[in-house]
């Protein structure tokens, strides 16, 4: 009996482990694609480091009873996940602003790129977790 609940708490971790992976892949993706003035890249970047952190964090704080976007409709799920595309669209875009502001040291390009990327994370975190922090 032990050993199988032994097992089945490791395989638990095996979501846990790859949205990690995906994490990491995702944000390196975001900072050398930034970096190289790739937007769309670093938009992928970011869309990846999501749901690297959305697998890890439905996996780590699963709870059936308090987790609201199990009670969406297909409907609302489809809608939220188009608002969370353009606030990942605008992390892309300010991320990717943001790099080249530290690169030419332009007042207005870091203005840009803070309203890029505040702006985009509360729109994402909105629409996915119904509330802004």
């Amino acid at each position: 009996m032990e050993i199988a609940m032994a097992s089945h708490q490791g395989r638990r971790y095996i979501p846990l482990i790859i949205g990690s992976i995906i994490l990491v892949f995702g944000a390196a993706l975001t900072a050398v694609e930034a970096f190289n003035g790739n937007v769309g890249l670093a938009t992928v970047g970011f869309g990846l480091t999501i749901v690297g952190y959305r697998i890890s964090q439905r996996t780590a704080h699963s709870n059936p009873k308090t987790d609201r976007s199990r009670n969406w409709s297909i409907r609302e799920t489809i809608f939220r996940y188009i608002i969370a595309l353009g606030g990942i669209a605008l992390l892309g875009y300010g991320g990717t602003v943001g790099a080249q502001t530290i690169l030419s040291l332009s007042v207005h390009g870091a203005l840009i790129a803070g309203c890029g990327m505040v702006g985009g994370y509360f729109i994402m975190h909105a629409a996915l977790n119904n509330t802004v922090l």
